[in-house]
């Protein structure tokens, strides 16, 4: 990757935890894992690296098969502003124990970077459990949790602002309730990989497992510290004047693009959807590149950083929703079934995406019976001006 010219100097010596670098983080990382997918590698420690900078939260759902590298890279995020757990309950973030001091974990977190390593697990929960963890996960986001409990316990609350990385498979695709009541508040990173080179490089290191873990760990630590530190001691992260009026058009078609429509079991319609606002995701994207440019050592937010923004735009975006809109993007109005070819989707399955996007006034929708669907201009216009229309972006999700 060529990095623009204007570096930061990033002081490898200035804590008590030797430092290291990314390139050096990286060759110690191809080691153990098989490495196709760097990108990601950066966006994981620009997401870690982001609790340092102000401004609010930066919560990201990191998707891949079980068995990938998801697990052991999150494994090796340790340290005094890590916390791991392996899911969540309504109890994790405020307990309702009456006289037990430290029960609650809310307070320890502010500052911090929560580790979610099983978040597939809550999709699986009861309703009640997990409309009551989302309900945690939405206000906890906005810097302030209460509960109230009986027995005594009464009311409590904390003021807490942290960081999350939850790993979780794709299941969480076919998993709408996520989207419409977690959706604004995570960004996604969909983990490219290769089955074949990755089993052939665990086989090669089969039994050194508890080496692997203590050398990705300590390595881990060491570039999380480096890029952390010089993260609170920079006044701002300049963001390019371009650049930034390309991330509100970014984050504008991206908030509308992952929108919820409200279908009931049946697929009806339950009533008239509001796009989402782009205003909490343009803030997630600039501080996220402000933690990537940091990483990369660059002094402003500029392309190398924007690539990886485009990434997690792509990724946030539901799968079949983006391969409509590439085949749509710069073409002439075609039907339901001519949409559904281009995509690789069967024709009923794109004529309720395609209904999603015209309440959304996203495509136009022209003809009586046989529809014909077209990109609205405007959504047109944000995807030229963001870059995600171009060089078949949309089209490349990736496992």
């Amino acid at each position: 990757m060529e990095h623009n010219t204007n570096t930061l100097t990033i002081d490898l010596g200035s804590s008590d935890t030797p430092s290291m670098s990314r390139n050096e983080y990286l060759t110690i990382l191809s080691k153990w894992l098989y490495l196709e997918d760097t990108q990601a590698i950066d966006i994981i420690m620009a997401t870690a690296i982001s609790i340092s900078l102000p401004g609010d939260p930066v919560w990201l759902f990191l998707i891949g098969p079980a068995g990938s590298s998801k697990t052991e890279l999150l494994r090796s995020l340790k340290g005094e502003h890590i916390h791991s757990i392996s899911s969540l309950t309504p109890q994790t973030f405020i307990s309702g124990l009456k006289g037990i001091q430290n029960a609650d974990l809310l307070p320890k977190l502010d500052g911090k970077l929560l580790i979610i390593k099983d978040f597939t697990s809550i999709l699986s929960k009861k309703g009640e459990d997990q409309a009551a963890i989302f309900a945690d996960l939405r206000e906890a986001y906005d810097g302030y949790l209460e509960k109230s409990y009986g027995s005594g316990v009464g009311t409590k609350g904390f003021q807490s602002k942290f960081g999350i990385i939850a790993a979780v498979t794709d299941a969480i695709d076919k998993y709408h309730i996520v989207h419409s009541q977690l959706g604004e508040r995570f960004l996604k990173c969909r983990l490219r990989t290769n089955p074949k080179a990755a089993i052939d490089r665990a086989s090669d290191l089969a039994g050194q497992e508890e080496e692997m873990r203590r050398e990705l760990s300590t390595a881990t630590k060491s570039v999380f510290n480096c890029y952390s530190n010089q993260a609170k001691e920079l006044v701002l992260v300049e963001v390019e004047e371009t650049i930034q009026e390309r991330i509100k058009a970014l984050a504008d078609v991206t908030a509308k693009l992952r929108s919820e429509v409200p279908r009931d079991r049946l697929h009806k319609v339950l009533y008239h959807p509001q796009a989402e606002v782009g205003t909490r995701i343009n803030k997630q994207l600039l501080k996220l590149g402000q933690s990537l440019a940091i990483f990369y050592e660059n002094a402003s937010v500029g392309e190398d950083e924007y690539g990886a923004l485009l990434r997690i735009a792509k990724d946030s975006i539901p799968r079949q929703r983006t391969q409509l809109v590439e085949g749509l993007y710069n073409a002439e109005p075609m039907n339901t079934k001519e949409a559904g070819d281009i995509a690789n989707i069967p024709t009923d399955t794109a004529k309720e995406l395609l209904e999603d996007l015209w309440m959304l006034e996203l495509v136009d929708r022209s003809g009586d019976h046989v529809f014909e669907w077209q990109l609205a201009e405007e959504t047109s216009a944000l995807l030229l001006e963001s870059g995600l229309g171009t060089q078949n972006t949309l089209g490349k999700h990736e496992n």
